[in-house]
């Protein structure tokens, strides 16, 4: 299902919206000038979760910040969430899992890499000491993604005046084998 169109305030509609690659880049590339950092961007956004399939990381993924917001042409680059079960994290031979971690914590090379900024949330089996931090991580992340930003200030700042806006799902492997958080 295509993404839904930008809103007046070059949002998109508040929730949660599922989306192929294909999808976002219907939307967050092609509808914006050649010249702008979109394409660059994205190319980099799919070699990252190239490299998290190639590495065996079913991951659900969280997709914003300015490239998902049309109010501004040329992001620096794409935020996004890696919700992962631990477990299957913790069962990758070692230097794949050294790998994975880098990739999905994110830091200077990857973002400097994939122009992607990534963050990670481990989702833990009933039972185990962390398994009640995923309801916090969601609301957290939820409330973050789902609160505009005003991109024509040197440094951005919250815009509610724009009103709640939606974010991006994504998932990277089998989607039987991927968490799915529900956003609150």
């Amino acid at each position: 299902m295509p993404l839904p169109p930008f809103n007046d305030q070059g949002l998109l509609p508040d929730g949660v919206h599922r989306a192929s690659e294909s999808d976002l880049k219907d939307r967050c590339v092609e509808t914006f000038p050649a010249g702008s950092t979109r394409s660059r961007i994205f190319d980099g956004f799919c070699k990252y979760r190239a490299q998290l399939e190639r590495l065996g990381v079913p991951a659900a993924q969280w997709i914003d910040g300015s490239f998902v917001d049309s109010s501004r042409m040329s992001p620096d680059d794409v935020d996004v969430v890696n919700f992962c079960d631990s477990e299957q994290i913790n069962s990758l031979a070692a230097d794949a899992q050294a790998q994975a971690r880098e990739l999905l914590l994110g830091g200077p090379s990857i973002k400097s890499r994939y122009f992607t900024h990534a963050f990670l949330t481990q989702i833990f089996p009933e039972g185990h000491p962390f398994a009640d931090r995923l309801a916090q991580r969601v609301e957290y992340w939820t409330c973050l993604f789902s609160t505009p930003q005003d991109y024509s200030m040197e440094h951005k700042a919250p815009a509610p005046e724009r009103g709640r806006k939606g974010f991006v799902l994504m998932t990277v492997g089998n989607p039987a084998t991927v968490p799915q958080p529900k956003a609150v």
